[in-house]
């Protein structure tokens, strides 16, 4: 793992706000100011909306949405099964397994907009999108 960390900088996460020390601190961060930029920018663009205003959606944000949609309906159709042991419930093999099988189509379909079974397909069209 250290040598993972030197070439790509990940450091492995975990809580340091425990204390009121460490509150402190990020309060007067500038990670902290940025996301109170960032919050604060979200409630500027939506000022004056309301729930039932149109909102323009690109075709790509409308396939993420379909895309989720999809994987929220294998949710539905594997729920949990009533199982003696605590962990490894076979509901959530079965939909992983969908999920395996299914996910090239599904990407590809996020990305390009249709369903390609040939991965160089996929690598040809976004090639293509990125150069045009």
């Amino acid at each position: 793992m250290g040598r993972h960390v030197q070439l790509t900088g990940f450091v492995m996460p975990e809580k340091l706000g425990a204390s009121s020390t460490a509150m402190s601190l990020f309060e007067t961060s500038q990670a902290a100011r940025r996301l109170v930029t960032f919050v604060q920018s979200l409630a500027a663009a939506v000022r004056d909306s309301k729930l039932s205003d149109e909102c323009p959606t690109s075709p790509l944000l409308e396939r993420l949405v379909s895309t989720l949609s999809t994987a929220e309906g294998w949710v539905k159709e594997y729920p949990p099964v009533q199982q003696q042991f605590r962990y490894g419930n076979k509901a959530f093999r079965c939909w992983h397994s969908r999920l395996c099988v299914s996910s090239r189509s599904e990407f590809a379909n996020l990305l390009i907009g249709k369903t390609c079974t040939n991965p160089s397909e996929l690598h040809v069209r976004a090639y293509q999108r990125h150069v045009t």
